[in-house]
């Protein structure tokens, strides 16, 4: 295949993408980047499961509920949801040559992620993304109705008590939350490696429990596709009901996080809030999207969205120099607010790389390397 000829079926040019949907993307990554310094590289992300130190200033506290309120899990609640939409998106797209493009794409982002979960950093998603998105695949072919009722059904699942525990004692995990502190704060590059191999089986285990809730959203999300949701032309009142019912969620989960639910009925809240929250902010967008503040803002936090895969691996990059030990070896040694201040200047740092890398080229270079495998060949990114 001539490298000046892309499949039928090949990549959405940058022109006919759509700027809700990469907005959304681009959003979604602040909480990402936040979220992954407090609890992957400020600390190792097994502490939690041993007992974290309490915030020992207001500021900390402060800081410690707005991360946990604002971004823990909703952030990945809407990646994994825009992640469900592009698969129904593509589905659409490819039409018979579906299963050939599917296999290939996943199989190129399960090699990507296991790159970076082994050479970079052990919280990956992408190897995850890769193998539940195959499973999801089964379902795109059902109406929006069946697939909203399925992934109903896999939210209930992760609310059910799951006998899984990434080792076999609380003993064990303080024993291996010990040896990560003083290897990822204080070993060199290969020090950290060969932890990192050796980690993996509780990382993984770790995973798997998130498992149901990510098929749920990755469902729902194609409902929502298959639903016209993220049409320029919808404008329905169903969308305001959407997003009312998504918000309302949002709330419903803020409360269940201050305890003012308690009971079996704040284990519901908590679960299905975050991810509820998700579906109404992307409602929420897609129905005010024409409004001059909202175009604006999707100027803003588009460009960042169709690189999202460069960034996400890039702040793992960023992050890894600044806390690990064959870097600056900040782990354990900054404040929570020290910590968010530097998500904060990485997130901005990448919303402008990712703007001047834009303007010469069509897609990060991550994207098209990605979008090269899965088709075979392509068009070098430029624009």
């Amino acid at each position: 295949m001539s490298v000046d000829a892309p499949p039928q079926h090949g990549p959405r040019p940058p022109g006919e993408r759509l700027a809700v949907v990469d907005a959304l993307r681009g959003i979604a990554l602040l909480g990402v980047v936040v979220v992954n310094a407090d609890a992957h590289f400020r600390i190792t992300t097994f502490q939690p499961l041993v007992g974290a130190a309490p915030p020992a200033t207001p500021t900390e506290a402060f800081v410690a509920g707005a991360v946990s309120l604002v971004f823990e899990w909703k952030a990945l609640s809407l990646f994994a949801f825009l992640f469900g939409a592009g698969l129904a998106a593509q589905r659409e797209r490819a039409g018979a040559a579906w299963a050939l493009y599917l296999s290939r794409r996943q199989c190129v982002l399960f090699a990507l992620g296991v790159a970076h979960m082994v050479f970079v950093f052990g919280g990956d998603i992408l190897a995850f993304y890769a193998v539940l998105g195959l499973v999801a695949s089964v379902a795109l072919s059902l109406s929006a109705r069946t697939l909203a009722a399925l992934a109903v059904g896999f939210f209930a699942l992760q609310i059910a008590p799951l006998p899984v525990y990434p080792f076999a004692s609380i003993e064990d995990a303080q024993e291996h939350v010990a040896v990560a502190q003083r290897v990822y704060a204080g070993g060199s590059y290969g020090d950290v490696l060969r932890f990192r191999v050796h980690e993996l089986r509780p990382l993984l285990v770790l995973l798997s429990r998130s498992a149901p809730r990510n098929l749920g959203l990755f469902l729902l999300g194609a409902a929502a596709w298959r639903a016209r949701m993220f049409s320029p032309s919808q404008r329905s009142r169903a969308l305001l009901i959407v997003a009312a019912l998504g918000l309302a969620a949002g709330a419903a989960h803020a409360a269940a996080h201050f305890e003012l639910i308690r009971g079996a009925a704040r284990d519901v809240v908590y679960e299905s809030g975050g991810a509820l929250f998700a579906l109404g902010l992307a409602a929420l967008l897609v129905r005010v999207s024409r409004r001059p503040l909202a175009v604006q803002a999707m100027r803003l936090f588009a460009p960042l969205g169709r690189m999202s895969l460069t960034a996400y691996l890039s702040q793992s990059l960023v992050l890894g120099a600044i806390f690990y030990g064959y870097g600056l070896g900040l782990m354990g040694r900054v404040s929570r607010a020290t910590t968010f201040a530097i998500a904060l200047g990485l997130y901005l740092a990448l919303l402008v790389a990712s703007r001047a890398w834009l303007r010469r080229a069509s897609w990060g270079p991550v994207e098209w390397a990605w979008r090269a495998a899965t088709y075979g060949a392509m068009r070098r990114p430029k624009s």
